[in-house]
């Protein structure tokens, strides 16, 4: 399926954790924004756990961007307040490097 510009109406960004060294022995987790990007964002399925006496609830979300090479699992995507963590590796419909399908966890 060719990538329609029109479906891709949201503009999220794209950030990797980076770890800086707390001066304490430890280090502290940010995240740095790697680019700015337009994408669909469709939401699959909700789910909620009991845990340590709290309700934890994940929504699966899959969220399609024009193909960039570089984006991986250890990225998410911030849309607004929303964080998107991508849960696997991303995948390139039929290898074409038109456009990357992310399957995401929102928390």
């Amino acid at each position: 399926m060719a990538l329609r510009a029109g479906r891709l109406n949201r503009r999220v960004i794209l950030q990797t954790a980076s770890r800086a060294a707390d001066g304490g022995g430890g280090s502290t987790l940010t995240w740095v924004d790697t680019a700015t990007v337009w994408a669909a964002i469709t939401p699959l399925q909700g789910t909620e756990r009991f845990q340590a006496q709290q309700v934890s609830a994940t929504l699966t979300t899959e969220l399609e961007i024009r193909y960039r090479a570089g984006v991986v699992a250890q990225q998410r995507f911030l849309f607004g307040a929303r964080a998107f963590y991508i849960a696997q590796p991303p995948v390139n419909p039929d290898s074409a490097n038109e456009r990357l399908v992310c399957l995401c966890e929102e928390r």
